[in-house]
């Protein structure tokens, strides 16, 4: 995507300023994917937030599952030897993590969408660009 934007970019350029144009289309591009990954990390922080809030939610509603998943955990742990109090934290540690996990997947999915809606929504300014003239190089 970078070389036909910059050919596109440098074609008007006079050869006597190319060095001044490559360096400012180079601070250009640093500075966009600067803010852009920026904004996109923001963004997967904001919605993983969201995600890990809706899906505590929707666990709390589902209580007796979710209960029953603990007890099972618990058992589980205790049958490999460790007490009951810590063999209950290591549980609602691995639901937690799997919580986290799922949050993150839906956080990237979104994330994901944003950037492939706006690709699509960049397509159309391919047509209405200039064409580059490609002059000899006398």
């Amino acid at each position: 995507m970078f070389v036909p934007l910059a050919t596109i970019t440098v074609d008007p350029i006079p050869k006597e300023e190319m060095g001044y144009a490559a360096s400012l289309i180079s601070l250009a591009r640093n500075l966009g994917a600067g803010i852009g990954i920026s904004a996109f990390t923001a963004f997967l922080a904001r919605r993983e937030q969201f995600h890990q809030l809706r899906l505590a939610a929707s666990m709390a509603a589902q209580s007796g599952l979710v209960f029953r998943t603990l007890s099972g955990m618990q058992a589980y742990q205790g049958h490999e030897g460790t007490n009951s109090i810590s063999a209950r934290s290591e549980a609602l540690d691995l639901i937690y993590h799997q919580l986290q996990q799922r949050a993150a997947a839906l956080s990237y999915l979104d994330g994901f969408r944003i950037m492939a809606f706006l690709l699509l929504a960049a397509i159309p300014f391919v047509w209405i660009m200039k064409k580059p003239q490609f002059k000899s190089s006398e």
